[in-house]
């Protein structure tokens, strides 16, 4: 019973350094966010999901989707401080392809990296406004 208990106890001290570790490197090094991963976070999140991204000079152009079975109007998009307004109600299933300009300083073949926490989407149902959904992920990227 005390050996069980030690072992039950080691694990669970190796696990929390695995957790430790994990949460660190995603904050502190971008060169190890893999990119696939953080593209399939986006791609099940409701109301709205990032589907797709890619990044060019200044700009980011996302791709966004409607993943609920309601129409929902989107406000705006933001990005830290850059606001991008939308004001166009998305079908559900339906996609709307958006640019951000002036949101990044990017050399063709340079990593790029936005904190999820940055990301905000606002929006609004036929009988709730001013909803906002916060970012489940990260969104990072290699520039064209």
């Amino acid at each position: 019973m005390k050996k069980l208990l030690i072992i039950s106890l080691i694990l669970i001290t190796l696990i929390s350094f695995g957790c430790v570790d994990t949460a660190l490197d995603l904050t502190g090094n971008t060169e190890s966010i893999n990119e696939s991963s953080v593209r399939s976070r986006w791609q099940y999140t409701t109301p709205f999901a990032i589907v797709d991204w890619s990044a060019s000079g200044t700009n980011l152009t996302i791709t966004i989707l409607n993943n609920t079975a309601k129409a929902l109007t989107l406000e705006n998009v933001s990005f830290g401080e850059v606001v991008t307004l939308i004001e166009e109600s998305i079908s559900p299933d339906s996609r709307k392809v958006i640019v951000i300009q002036n949101i990044l300083n990017c050399k063709s073949g340079e990593k790029y990296y936005i904190a999820s926490y940055d990301i905000k989407i606002n929006y609004s149902s036929d009988s709730i406004s001013d909803l906002q959904q916060h970012g489940v992920s990260e969104i990072v990227g290699t520039c064209q």
